[in-house]
């Protein structure tokens, strides 16, 4: 049987490892040996590109929010703020975004960066990633994965950061108070606990008032102010202009959208529109 000998340097260790060419075929018919080279194997590979991914982030160049940092395409900025060309500062905290344009930098570390659940982030002030509804370890006890589920509270401590960015829209899923720990959540039109009384959930309808307060923050989309077929309008999110039957560009690998002004029933463009402004 053939054997391929490998080396690689994992952790500053040189390692030797060798390949059973023969073994892909006869795994499938049941050879215990090779059924064992090829878990060995696929253990080695992994840890090949763990080391890699650690190297990879390790030589990237990360920031703590607040930072003062140099700004894409000039300038520079320190945390909340907005660069000379309108993004939002790499240093800005996570889900702060009141700029013409998103982050297209981001020199914070991956548990502060947006991510979906699931995804592999790694654990706040380690070394060792996690992925979705696992506890990280902590000096004081485990604590939740910053790309857990919100339901997930299996670990002794709840998240220290939370990179998952939910969808607002009316009667979703969300927190009370963004960034806030522990997590209080609410659905639509609920009550949230306030230190003052009870508040309006950010995800209620925006006339809904059956707790003591209104919002104290609500993370829908503003309403559009109402225009004509065909006037020039704001793309949502963005400084960009449409006018009419037009598509707005997308941003972050998002597809085009319908311009808010579009005549209804039009549809030449990757997504319907975000909002419409059309006067029914």
């Amino acid at each position: 049987m053939a054997v391929t000998r490998h080396t690689a340097f994992v952790s500053g260790v040189h390692v030797v490892f060798f390949l059973a060419a023969g073994c892909a075929l006869l795994v499938h018919a049941e050879e215990p040996s090779c059924k064992a080279q090829a878990g060995k194997d696929h253990s080695l590979l992994q840890l090949q590109a763990a080391e890699k991914a650690r190297l990879q982030r390790r030589a990237a160049p990360t920031c703590s929010a607040g930072d003062w940092v140099p700004c894409p395409g000039g300038g520079s900025c320190a945390g909340n703020q907005c660069c000379p060309n309108g993004e939002v500062c790499p240093s800005a905290e996570l889900h702060w975004k009141d700029c013409a344009k998103p982050k297209s930098v981001d020199c914070l570390p991956s548990y502060q960066q947006p991510c979906e659940v699931g995804a592999v982030v790694m654990c706040p002030g380690t070394n060792q990633p996690c992925s979705g509804n696992q506890c990280c370890p902590g000096e004081h006890g485990s604590t939740v994965c910053p790309s857990a589920e919100y339901e997930f509270n299996d670990c002794q401590h709840p998240k220290l950061f939370d990179c998952t960015q939910p969808k607002c829209e009316v009667g979703a899923k969300v927190p009370c108070v963004p960034g806030s720990n522990p997590h209080e959540f609410c659905s639509g039109n609920q009550c949230c606990h306030g230190a003052n009384g009870t508040f309006a959930c950010p995800s209620a309808d925006r006339d809904w008032d059956g707790c003591e307060k209104p919002k104290a923050h609500d993370c829908l989309e503003p309403e559009p102010e109402p225009c004509e077929v065909g006037e020039t309008v704001l793309c949502p999110g963005s400084d960009e202009h449409c006018s009419g039957n037009q598509c707005c560009h997308g941003m972050g690998g998002e597809g085009s959208s319908v311009c808010p002004s579009a005549a209804p029933g039009w549809s030449q463009c990757d997504l319907p529109k975000k909002s419409d402004c059309v006067s029914a």
